[in-house]
């Protein structure tokens, strides 16, 4: 009898100790489990936030594309896009009475060897450039558009939050894909072979090239002029149909604000006027800021 109940306690002994085993294993395997879902709740927790800020940094880029909304045969509806040669002051008011009246505002901007006139007038936008050859101002070439922002549709979204010519790369088209049009009105491009300019340590401007059989005629030579900040105010470059500019404006906060993208062959002289040439093809780019 005395050994049975010596058994008894041995085997209830280690009845206890097998379940107190059990149990801290399955409370170990329960707390492994429970760290690993918390660790990767924390992760996604991390993930989401940083993934809904990149997402919250992306605006819509507009366009209006005068070409598209032209009316052929109507000169008044091409009269939204002239371009001219002016020789003396009295041509240049001339042109510009095409554009503004006397009681219309609008202001000024002059760099490098550009001077713009940006305001509104009758209802429209208004964007007058002229392009001066030499110090005394005259030869210029002068350009002329009306545009109504009413006109605008959403081509594209880009990074709000990228700064200089970092916005070119990051630019897609609504389905998600990279928007590839935006190369050809980027400052400059990898491939091209570039020569700068400076002055007092600052860059004045870029001559640049790119051999046309590996990359077309297009594009495929042009000088970028820059800013008193160093930043791209504006580019002539080739095409087969002619010389064509580039625009980049900003706003107070030193933001890229505008592009216009404008030139080559006009549709035709206005009629009674030969000295203007009407139709002129323009792409206008607005970033929602």
């Amino acid at each position: 009898m005395k050994n049975r109940k010596v058994a008894f306690l041995l085997i209830g002994s280690f009845l206890v100790l097998a379940m107190f085993l059990r149990g801290c294993v399955i409370n170990s395997g329960e707390n492994v489990t429970d760290d690993t879902e918390t660790s990767a709740v924390k992760e996604k927790q991390k993930e989401n936030p940083e993934e809904k800020d990149i997402q919250d940094t992306y605006r819509t880029v507009k366009c209006i594309s005068l070409c598209d909304l032209y009316d052929y045969e109507d000169d008044l509806s091409l009269q939204n896009g002239v371009y001219s040669v002016i020789t003396d002051s009295e041509s240049e008011e001339a042109f510009l009475a095409y554009f503004y009246t006397e009681s219309d505002s609008f202001d000024v901007i002059e760099e490098a060897d550009a001077k713009i006139l940006k305001g509104s007038s009758d209802g429209k936008n208004v964007f007058v450039v002229s392009f001066s050859e030499n110090d005394a101002g005259y030869l210029k070439y002068v350009y002329g558009f009306k545009y109504s922002p009413d006109d605008a549709i959403v081509e594209a979204k880009y990074d709000s939050s990228k700064k200089g010519d970092e916005i070119f790369d990051e630019v897609y088209s609504l389905n998600g894909e990279k928007y590839d049009l935006f190369d050809s009105i980027k400052p400059l491009l990898d491939y091209q072979e570039k020569t700068y300019v400076k002055d007092n340590n600052k860059i004045v401007k870029v001559e640049y090239s790119a051999d046309p059989k590996e990359h077309g005629t297009y594009n495929s030579s042009g000088t970028v002029y820059y800013d008193e900040r160093e930043r791209p105010f504006y580019k002539s470059y080739y095409s087969t149909s002619g010389t064509r500019y580039t625009i980049y404006l900003y706003n107070t906060e030193g933001d890229l604000n505008q592009i216009f993208d404008f030139g080559g062959l006009p549709y035709k002289e206005l009629e009674g006027d030969p000295s203007l040439d009407i139709g002129i093809d323009v792409t206008i780019y607005l970033f929602e800021r």
